[in-house]
């Protein structure tokens, strides 16, 4: 004897479907299955939630402070730098006050209008001008030959000396050349002041 199972229970095999007792199945044939909750991939990223931006308070400014609660907390040693640092700085302003003063006289002196001292002030600023110039030309040019051929400017520098030598000897020449004119034309004029004096003797 075979015996089938049914959709609703097990039967013998030669009993029709409505001779069939009705009976309870012995385990359950369908059983209700639940998918877990998973994200929908059509989800875009705007439907997240989005964080509410809470505004933060903004605190009211400090209060001001008064000029004599700013050495609430300073002791001897600070007072005694501060009175120092104060006179320091009004001396410092003073000092300006004074340098200006005395530039003003200098600048007085200098443009005097004086022929003779106007002159003799131009000479010297020319003989400074003409000695920056050639101290200027010198250095550059030592510096221009070390970089271009290094052998000749040191051989130039070798005979420096040499020619510093000649050109202070003829300096000393010519200054004392200088005087020697200056003595004759000195003369000269001495002994024609002399004789006019004594054409108005004559005459």
């Amino acid at each position: 004897m075979m015996i089938s199972r049914g959709l609703f229970g097990w039967s013998g095999p030669h009993m029709r479907p409505h001779m069939r007792p009705h009976m309870q199945p012995l385990t359950p044939v369908l059983e209700v299955w639940e998918p877990p909750e998973s994200p929908s991939p059509y989800r875009g990223t705007s439907a997240e939630a989005i964080p509410v931006e809470v505004e933060e308070e903004i605190e009211p400014p400090p209060a001001a402070v008064p000029f004599s609660r700013l050495f609430a907390c300073a002791d001897r040693f600070d007072w005694v730098l501060m009175a120092v640092g104060s006179l320091a700085a009004a001396a410092h302003g003073t000092a300006l006050v004074v340098y200006l003063h005395y530039f003003a006289k200098i600048v007085n002196l200098l443009v005097h209008d004086h022929k003779d001292t106007r002159a003799v002030l131009f000479d010297e600023f020319s003989e400074v001008g003409n000695y920056i110039h050639n101290m200027a030309t010198f250095f550059s040019g030592l510096v221009i030959g070390f970089y271009n051929c290094w052998q000749i400017a040191l051989i130039t520098l070798a005979t420096g000396p040499f020619i510093v030598a000649a050109g202070g000897i003829s300096n000393i020449f010519l200054h004392r050349l200088a005087e020697n004119i200056q003595d004759a034309y000195a003369e000269a004029a001495a002994s024609i002041a002399e004789q006019d004096v004594e054409v108005k003797r004559y005459f």
